[in-house]
């Protein structure tokens, strides 16, 4: 089966596929029988992470074309990483995408793949509010401003799990978050209608539902909402207020 790399923005990069043969694993971060992510070392010392979709049998390829994309044998590794470098183009917070790589069958099907970003030293959301409780009201402030510049640039994420969204403070102490897995982003030449920019946001409803109060008024602070909440129960849907670029 033969290969097809490239780089960020499509360009053929054959070389990428050394990431996944050659360069070292250092720890693995996430671990499915189709799923892993792991932290490897490029040549230059730099870290950086590899997400591979393996479908061995011919079960889960068809689950993957159905799952995992847009349009048939499409992989997830390619729509990630275009909506990523696009997202990035339009000063987006999202972990940095450097290329990705996949082999199909005889049938057009994906038979493997992987994605490669440069790594950023900080958990996710949901493993952070398991291992350690709700972070500062800063982080949620930071969440909340991440979430404004997305929808008042016109991009729907698609999957604003907690899981897609790492949390961490900058070498000045500043919170950052930085989004990840976007396969599923829809890109608009205007800001999201607050209907939109609901249906985006209901992922993270029960997260932001059972987290302390002051961290729920930080997030809206930060994403310009007047209020997510009681909006929500009044009128079934978010304030009206659309969100503005900080």
């Amino acid at each position: 089966m033969k290969w097809r790399c490239c780089g960020p923005r499509d360009e053929p990069s054959p070389k990428l596929l050394e990431a996944l043969e050659r360069w070292p694993v250092l720890s693995e971060l996430v671990g499915t029988p189709t799923v892993t992510v792991e932290q490897r070392r490029d040549p230059s010392g730099e870290l950086v992470v590899l997400k591979r979709y393996r479908f061995p049998k011919l079960g889960r390829r068809l689950e993957a074309a159905l799952r995992h994309t847009w349009l048939f044998a499409v992989p997830k590794v390619r729509a990630e990483t275009r909506a990523l470098a696009r997202m990035r183009a339009l000063g987006i917070p999202t972990v940095e995408p450097l290329g990705y790589g996949f082999t199909s069958d005889g049938w057009g099907f994906v038979v493997d793949s992987f994605l490669l970003t440069r790594w950023w030293p900080h958990p996710d959301l949901e493993r952070l509010l398991r291992e350690h409780g709700p972070p500062p009201t800063d982080a949620w402030h930071a969440l909340g401003i991440s979430l404004a510049v997305m929808h008042a640039r016109g991009v729907r994420h698609g999957g604003l799990a907690p899981r897609n969204v790492l949390i961490g403070c900058d070498e000045s102490g500043r919170w950052q978050a930085r989004w990840l897995d976007p396969a599923r982003a829809r890109f608009r030449d205007r800001r999201l209608t607050a209907e939109e920019a609901e249906r985006d946001l209901d992922a993270l409803r029960t997260t932001l539902d059972a987290a302390p109060l002051q961290a729920r008024a930080a997030f809206e602070e930060g994403y310009c909402s007047p209020s997510f909440w009681s909006s929500s129960a009044s009128a079934g849907r978010i304030s009206s207020a659309s969100p503005t670029t900080p």
